[in-house]
């Protein structure tokens, strides 16, 4: 196996690994259990690497912080927008 490789699986898990969260919030509509400041950090970072690939001109890394930035970008636009939405509790 290439140690390439390795970096290329990790990338893939990477890029995956919010989309289940972003499934959950767009099924339920519910974002009250997430904690929106992991989000944000995790976004601040993937800026970084895109910035870092790009000063590098290495276009790998920047390519590998594109789909996790929007992925992270998408929770935190449903935070927003589902944040506010109070369910009703019957008594």
């Amino acid at each position: 196996m290439n140690i390439d490789t390795i970096g290329y699986i990790a990338i893939g898990i990477a890029a995956i690994a919010t989309i289940p969260q972003v499934k959950q919030i767009l099924y339920t509509k519910q974002v009250r259990d997430i904690n929106i400041f992991f989000f944000i950090l995790r976004a601040i970072s993937s800026c970084l690497y895109f910035t870092y690939g790009l000063l590098k001109e290495e276009y790998i890394m920047m390519g590998s912080a594109i789909f996790p930035l929007i992925l992270e970008l998408s929770v935190i636009i449903l935070y927003i927008r589902f944040s506010n939405d109070n369910p009703t509790i019957e008594r």
